[in-house]
This record gives structure tokens, sequence and C-alpha cells, in this order.
């Protein structure tokens, strides 16, 4: 048996994380819920929104903010990696395979549009885990498996991911403050559809499949 490994550029390969990182594809989906523009909304139905002032309306005599709300409409698992090892079982007999990552990377949460905070919580709350704004792998980790008589095996190192499309819809608030009592109204806006964000986790490890 002889060994041999290659840097690859790092890529987007859909998987999933198992104790070894086995290879499959996981995804889900979401019924896109939107407002049709110009319907008036129940401002406290719309929480985690962001807003930020726009600036007074003399004409209305009121304060103008806008917000956007986002919704998931799918969320595809990827992984992200970091480093690659190539193992050969040139022999007649089953081999143990042993695969040690030995360089790092960084990898981010990247999006197309909106607001970090409010994004990120729609996003966690979508696939059930917290992502990582930015996460650095590891070095040192080693992995080993069984290599079939004259096979090889494909050892990848670095951390589950997620592709996500969603919608961002933009509501206006008006706040009225002149009768000394706040009064508020909200309605919905454009929707800014397909956006794309990609979101790395923590969960880090090797996973490892026939080459």
């Amino acid at each position: 048996m002889h060994s041999r490994w290659r840097r690859w550029v790092p890529r987007l390969a859909v998987s999933v994380l198992l104790p070894l990182l086995g290879t499959g594809l996981a995804q889900g989906s979401a019924q896109a819920t939107v407002v049709p523009p110009g319907t008036v909304v129940d401002c406290a139905g719309i929480t985690d929104i962001g807003w930020s002032r726009l600036y007074p309306d003399p004409a209305e005599g009121v304060l103008v903010f806008r917000g956007y709300d986002y919704t998931v409409v799918s969320t595809t698992r990827t992984f992200d990696v970091a480093d690659s090892r190539i193992v050969y079982n040139d022999t007649d007999t089953t081999a143990s395979g042993s695969f040690t990552a030995t360089q790092s990377r960084t990898f981010a949460f990247t999006f197309s549009f909106g607001l970090q905070g409010p994004l990120v919580g729609k996003i966690n709350a979508s696939i059930g885990l917290s992502i990582s704004l930015s996460y650095t792998t590891s070095v040192g980790v080693t992995a080993t498996a069984p290599i079939p008589p004259h096979g090889a095996l494909l050892g990848e190192y670095g951390v589950q991911a997620f592709d996500i499309v969603y919608h961002a819809q933009q509501f206006r608030m008006l706040i009225d403050e002149r009768s000394g009592t706040q009064q508020r109204r909200c309605s919905a806006e454009q929707v800014i559809a397909n956006q794309t964000a990609h979101a790395p986790t923590a969960l880090e490890g090797w996973r490892v499949r026939n080459a």
C-alpha cells in the first residue's frame, strides 16, 4: 500500500456528516410566505425584523421605518473542504488507511441581501442548528478506514455547511406620536426573491469515500 496526497481547491460537496463522514444529500424546503405588497399588517406580528429609520414624513407628521422579514425557501446540506488526502491499497488484502489534516481553512457566512442578525436567526430556526459566522478548521485530526484490495479512499476534512435560498420582504412602519400615544401602522412592500446564503457550522470532521 502506498499513499499520496494532493491539495484540492476548497469546494462545496453535497454530503452528510457522519461519524466518519459518509456521502449523501440532505435538503429541505418550506412554503414561502409573503404578504401582497400594500397590505396593512399588525405591527405586533412582525418580530426580529431589524427596523431602520428612514426619515420623518412631514406630510403625515410621523416617523417612517423600514425593515425586512426573511423566509427560508430551501436548505441544502453541503460540505466545505479544508484539506484532502487520497490513499491507495495496491495489495491483495484489505488494508487500513490513515488520514491526517495538516492544513486549516476559515469559512465565513456569506449572504446576498439583508441584515445579518435577523437573517441568521431565521436560518438557525430553519435548520435546527446554530451556524457559524466564521469558523476555522483544526489540524492534526486523524481518521482511519479500511481500504479494499487494489482500491482507494478519498478523505476530505472540513465542516458541514448549508446552502440557503430565502426571500426578503420589505415592510414599512409609520409611527405617529403627535397625540402623546404612540400609534403604529405597518404595511407590506416589495419582495426581494430568491436570495442566497452559504452558512458553515461548527460540525467538523473527516468525510471518507471511495476514490
